[in-house]
């Protein structure tokens, strides 16, 4: 398996995905290191090889990005979050939180 890495500047700071080739992973808020993000991305996906760049997260850089100056309020990213049902169940009630 392969796995996109990518790291943006945003007025909040960097911001960091992860991608498969054809979902996006996850999303790593300001501060974590870079090495500290490859470090938890090569634990969280075992045996994956990493590399830097990738469509998804340009993709998820573009939109990030267009959403925070306001341009965008929903995004259409295919996603592959790994998560547990707990999990799961914060991000669906993180979903329907309206724009603002």
């Amino acid at each position: 398996m392969r796995i996109y890495v990518h790291s943006f500047e945003t007025p909040f700071g960097i911001i960091r995905t992860a991608a498969t080739d054809t979902a996006l992973a996850m999303i790593d808020l300001p501060g974590r290191t870079e090495d500290a993000f490859r470090e938890y991305v090569l634990r969280r996906f075992a045996g994956a090889e990493i590399v830097d760049g990738g469509p998804i997260n340009a993709r998820a850089e573009e939109q990030i990005s267009a959403y925070l100056c306001g341009n965008l309020r929903a995004f259409d990213l295919p996603l592959d979050l790994k998560a547990n049902p707990f999990q799961a169940q914060v991000l669906r009630e993180v979903a329907a939180i309206p724009y603002g």
